[in-house]
């Protein structure tokens, strides 16, 4: 049971626990996360790996492999991670302003 320093930032706050590698799954970092900051809607939580990408956490995998980075990286360990809100969708019903957005990819061929 190696301990880990996790430091999350929301904003300008950062709050700081202390938890072991074993105990530190998913739902409990993100049910600590929402405690801490008394966040009561949707967040992702994101950390930058060693090639310097923001990689975002949804499950204990994606977890481990930042805990797997973090140990690798300094001791004690310290996994630092950032929350971010899940964006607001707003539905405008009658707005002219909403475009449909498509690509090559998901439009058929266009036949001639």
């Amino acid at each position: 049971m190696a301990n880990l320093i996790v430091k999350v930032t929301n904003g300008t706050e950062i709050r700081r626990f202390t938890s072991t590698n074993d105990t530190l799954t998913w739902a409990h970092l993100s049910q600590r996360c929402a405690e801490l900051f008394g966040i009561s809607k949707r967040f992702k939580l994101t950390y930058v790996d060693d090639e310097g990408d923001r990689i975002t956490l949804s499950s204990d995998a994606e977890l481990d492999d930042a805990k797997t980075m973090a140990f690798a990286a300094s001791t004690p360990p310290v996994l630092r991670l950032s929350v971010a809100m899940a964006p607001v969708v707003s539905e405008s019903k009658g707005s002219s302003c909403d475009v449909p957005m498509s690509d090559a990819s998901t439009e058929p061929e266009a036949k001639h």
